[in-house]
């Protein structure tokens, strides 16, 4: 078992190796982990990888790839990848020269993300 690339659905682990998706299924002492408590009353919830539960871990996504090779800082590092790949996309969609460009907008995200990269 192992979780999702965007961590939707998260797969936990206890210290004996088993996996499931639900942490309290996992514990056999139902201990509390006092940084995992303290993470939940600062930033008002448990920080990864860790879970309320003293033996228990939240298991790391894998690594998310768009290009073939796996980006490995994260979600902020995924969205600069996607970005580049747009704008990439964009221009080669332009036509050669300096004419004029029209854009049909429906008022949705994509349409409105290309007008925007047509801009710059």
């Amino acid at each position: 078992m192992i979780p999702d690339t965007f961590g939707l659905s998260p797969v936990y682990e206890n210290a004996s190796g088993e996996r499931g998706s639900d942490p309290r299924t996992l514990t056999r002492s139902y201990a509390i982990d006092e940084m995992a408590l303290a993470g939940y009353l600062l930033f008002s919830h448990v920080p990864t990888p860790t879970t309320i539960y003293q033996d228990v871990k939240r298991v790391q996504s894998p690594p998310i790839s768009f290009s073939g090779s796996p980006i490995t800082g994260g979600i902020r590092e995924a969205g600069r990848e996607i970005l580049s790949l747009l704008r990439a996309s964009t221009l080669r969609g332009l036509p050669a020269g300096d004419s004029p460009i029209g854009v049909y907008l429906s008022g949705g995200l994509d349409s409105s993300l290309i007008a925007a990269l047509l801009v710059e």
